[in-house]
């Protein structure tokens, strides 16, 4: 497949007249317009929109000519757009993973490749009506901007006049969650590996002004090699020089300064949920406990720290500095090397830790790409109902709203 680069070369098929020259097999322009590109044979050069063709037409232009496409702005125009371009037809759905507060995920395998991926689709009506689009954008700019190990791989986005659709990298070890529900808690030796690969992704985000705002065991997943991937960058957000206000997240992992509201909060909210995370991790249960909501702000934002007497002083430490109630003190304030030269982190080589060189304290078993025995079984065995079978009325005027949306690698 080309990469994008500034002239893209494919042997056309002979020409079926004089002048006509046959869009070869593997290019398969869709439903979308390109953009402007430049049809240049030897000194010829001619502008065009290909939209939608078959077949070039170049007036007396000789079968022998080379014949190069060339994007008019390399930048923006990939060969992706020309290469593949996905529908929701190309891909079969082999089970049900879940559901989240915007949409479903499905496991699905592309009818043509086999390769086996994870659909997130989302209801365009219900991202209006819940006056989310903005989220759904920062999802998709984020996945395509996070590019890391440790981070789910965005493959394609798509859209059809009814739902977006992210396919994702599928991760078959199932979420963090259930694996510390089967622990109960974590040992220590565990909690660090896990929790420095955490460590490593949010400083990918941080490093290009991304804030995650969602960290959570259920948003962590283990990949058939045993590392963890960060996944669910709904409510990930881009970060300017004033940075943000809104409250949102799940309660109990947010930081002081997100619920109170009072003043804008940055990347420390980040390193507030992962003290939220480790001592979860550690002990089996999060710091701040009600069901109540209003009792648990409270707490969070008031309540002292206690420990489980099993919890080092080393983990103490790292947990004190996390869950420090000014954002302006809490470790990682100043950046990313406060955490990982935390004595918590001695063991860890980060260089190391980062290609995937340190063994994973856990591998999943798994008898093959499409094995889902680490998910929820009450989830996965609900009957499937593609999502073409469900309507939904959407009024055209709104479609703007989710233009561009589009994407291939």
């Amino acid at each position: 497949m080309p990469d994008g680069s500034s002239q893209l070369q494919f042997d056309f098929s002979p020409p079926t007249s004089a002048n006509s020259f046959v869009c070869p097999a593997n290019v398969r322009p869709r439903d979308d317009d390109v953009g402007p590109v430049e049809i240049v044979i030897e000194d010829e050069e001619i502008d065009m929109d290909l939209l939608n063709f078959q077949s070039i037409s170049i007036a007396q232009a000789p079968a022998s000519l080379p014949f190069h496409i060339s994007p008019a702005n390399p930048t923006s125009f990939s060969s992706r757009l020309l290469a593949y371009k996905p529908h929701l037809d190309d891909f079969v759905l082999l089970s049900f993973l879940g559901q989240g507060a915007y949409g479903k995920v499905y496991l699905v395998s592309n009818n043509e490749t086999n390769e086996v991926f994870a659909m997130k689709c989302m209801k365009k009506a219900d991202i209006v009506k819940q006056n989310v689009v903005n989220y759904a954008h920062h999802e998709r700019s984020v996945l395509i901007a996070a590019s890391h190990p440790f981070i789910v791989h965005l493959r394609y986005a798509f859209q059809t006049p009814q739902k977006l659709y992210l396919i994702l990298d599928y991760i078959p070890g199932g979420e963090l969650f259930s694996r510390l529900n089967a622990e109960n808690f974590f040992l220590e030796s565990m909690a660090v590996f896990y929790s420095a690969e955490i460590v490593c992704a949010l400083s990918h985000l941080h490093t290009q002004d991304i804030i995650y705002r969602d960290l959570k065991p259920e948003n962590l997943m283990i990949h058939s090699d045993g590392h963890i991937c960060l996944t669910d960058f709904g409510l990930a957000k881009r970060l300017d020089v004033n940075g943000t206000q809104t409250m949102c997240g799940t309660l109990a992992y947010l930081a002081p300064e997100v619920i109170s509201k009072k003043v804008p909060y940055g990347k420390p909210a980040d390193w507030w949920s992962l003290g939220v995370l480790l001592y979860e991790m550690l002990s089996g249960r999060i710091p701040f406990d009600s069901a109540n909501r209003n009792t648990l702000q409270k707490k969070i934002m008031n309540q002292k720290l206690s420990f489980p007497k099993h919890i080092t002083n080393t983990a103490k430490s790292i947990l004190k500095k996390l869950l420090c109630r000014d954002p302006s003190a809490r470790l990682g304030s100043s950046g990313d090397e406060q955490v990982k030269t935390h004595p918590f982190f001695a063991s860890i080589k980060w260089g190391e830790l980062e290609k995937k060189l340190i063994t994973p304290p856990f591998i999943p078993d798994l008898t093959g790409p499409t094995d889902t025995r680490h998910f929820d079984l009450d989830i996965t065995s609900r009957p499937l109902h593609s999502p073409t079978d469900e309507k939904s009325s959407f009024a055209e005027s709104f479609q703007d709203h989710f233009k561009g949306f589009s994407f291939a690698r």
